[in-house]
């Protein structure tokens, strides 16, 4: 699966990519006025892992999504979003049966992290 994942965040690779992460985490494809910037905030509530994403290129928003990890184990949920030839991929992964975890590329660069 990690492989599977590995290969399609590369394919995925345009242009310049860069992934942070703090409380939030900020993915940012391509440079300059055009960027995508996608800020997302990871949460748990009720036992349930959740992700908010907002995703920007200047001052204005082009995608916005609240997605929950998936109930079954061993299975993800992808949110991707475009820009030009920018893109941001998250996805959301259930643990089997724990950690649930995240990962997000920025134009092929990636991270990963557990909630």
């Amino acid at each position: 699966m990690k492989l599977l994942l590995a290969l399609v965040f590369a394919s995925l690779a345009f242009g310049q990519g860069v992934v942070t992460v703090s409380t939030t985490i900020t993915a940012t494809a391509g440079t300059g006025t055009g960027a995508l910037v996608c800020v997302a905030t990871p949460g748990v509530a009720a036992g349930i892992s959740t992700m908010h994403v907002v995703c920007t290129v200047g001052t204005q928003t082009v995608h916005t999504s609240d997605s929950t990890v998936p109930s079954t184990p061993a299975t993800a949920v992808t949110i991707q979003a475009n820009s030009g030839t920018n893109a941001v991929t998250w996805q959301l992964t259930k643990g089997n049966p724990t950690p649930d975890g995240w990962s997000v590329a920025a134009n092929g660069v990636m991270k990963a992290g557990i909630f």
